[in-house]
Parts: structure tokens; sequence; C-alpha cells
């Protein structure tokens, strides 16, 4: 199974309700390559599935879409009006009156086929509500999430001093004060780590070094054949 190099964050935005048929509604991702980094400027092949279970099949309802990818990696689609791809005489409209949980299942190919790769499925737990409202006299429906954070805006230019801002201070650079009082003596530290006990010159290491033990050697395990320190470290012995 090929692995999915594709990341999606996705948003309901809108129902797109109008007087002509087909009923639709917007739907934003952003396509993203597996190490974070955005699918930028791309056709996508972009597969919609509706289904009343996750793991319905077959599915009542299914479309393609083709859309480029922003700069970002974002994209947008109607989700109602992409090509027929199969299911029965599901409409979106339905979803209105029947009262079964539909679930929306979203696949990508990232090179604008059709080899699609499943990225998710999310319930459509604001459906109902947004075509009650296109039933109920076109009433307007509940707030919708908010939308993605934009970019942070360029610094503006520095204000304008104002004529009295002699008023409000300078800025003068004002002479050193006067020492404050000694402050008060610190808690006692936590004792030290005790230091290294006398060692002796040997010419065997220990049976079973612990990691960061220090050992005398007599020169006889050591490269350069002189006495000196060995340190264990992890798997082996390093002279120092």
């Amino acid at each position: 199974m090929r692995r999915l190099l594709i990341g999606i964050l996705i948003y309901l935005l809108s129902w797109s309700i109008k007087a002509q048929a087909p009923i639709a509604f917007s739907y934003q991702g952003m396509a993203m390559n597996n190490d974070g980094s955005p699918i930028s400027n791309q056709m996508l092949g972009i597969k919609i599935t509706i289904k009343t279970d996750v793991d319905t099949i077959p599915p009542l309802y299914v479309e393609r879409h083709e859309v480029v990818s922003s700069e970002t990696g974002h994209f947008t689609l109607s989700v109602g009006r992409g090509a027929y791809i199969e299911g029965s005489s599901f409409s979106l409209s339905a979803i209105a009156i029947l009262p079964d949980r539909y679930f929306l299942s979203v696949a990508i190919d990232k090179d604008g086929g059709s080899d699609y790769a499943f990225v998710g499925a999310s319930e459509l737990l604001s459906v109902p509500y947004a075509l009650h409202a296109y039933s109920a006299m076109n009433k307007p429906g509940p707030r919708g999430p908010h939308g993605l954070i934009g970019e942070t805006g360029e610094p503006g230019p520095p204000g304008i001093r104002p004529p009295d801002a002699c008023c409000f201070g300078d800025s003068t650079k004002g002479e050193k004060g006067d020492p404050g009082p000694e402050g008060l003596e610190g808690a006692m530290g936590k004792q030290g780590l005790s230091g290294l006990e006398t060692l002796e010159l040997t010419d065997v290491p220990p049976a079973t070094p612990k990691n960061g033990q220090i050992y005398l050697d007599n020169g006889v395990n050591r490269s350069d054949g002189t006495p000196g320190f060995r340190y264990f470290d992890e798997d082996k012995w390093i002279d120092l």
C-alpha cells in the first residue's frame, strides 16, 4: 500500500443555498507533504464520498473535483457540484428530512489524477441544520466556526511625536540612584556530589562497570601504555 504524503485540515465553511439546483456546500482544506510543507500551486484530484456510516458499502454518493492549491496549500471546493462518479438517487436536499447520520470521506491524488489515497472522514454535524434553515424560509443559521488566522501584517510606520511631548516626559536619562539595601542571605544550597575516593593503580578494569565510572589503570589497558584514568561510556572504556 503506497504511503500517503498528504495531510489535510478540514473546515465546513458554509452552505451555498441558491434558488436553482444543485444544493451544495463549501469545503476547504490544506494539502501538505508528510514533513509539514504545503503542496503549493499544484493540481489536486479530490474524491468526495458521502455515507451513512464510515464503512457503508456501497456509498450514497461519490463525486470528483480538480482544484489547484494555493501558495500555502489551501484549496476550496463545493460539495454537490463535482463530477458525478457513482451513487443512488441520493441528493443533498434529502439530508434535511432523513434521520440518518451522514459522513463525508475525502481521498486525494496529489498529482491530479484518480490514484486516490484516503485522507480521512468526518461527520456532517452541521448539515441538517443548514438545510433545515433553507427549508424554513431561508432563515439565518447558527454562526459558523472561525476561519484560519491570517498572517501577521508588516509593522506600521512610527507615530508622530506630539508637540506637547514634553508634558509626558522626555527621553533624558536620569541620574543614578543610591544603592539599595543589602538583601537577605539566601538559603543554603543542596550538598554537592561526593568527590572520587582514593584510587589505586590496577591492571584489571572493574568487572561490572556502571556508566560514568572511572578507575586508575597502570598502563596495561591504555593505548599509550602509560598510567592514567579510564572512563566507562555506555559500553566501552575510554582513556582520559
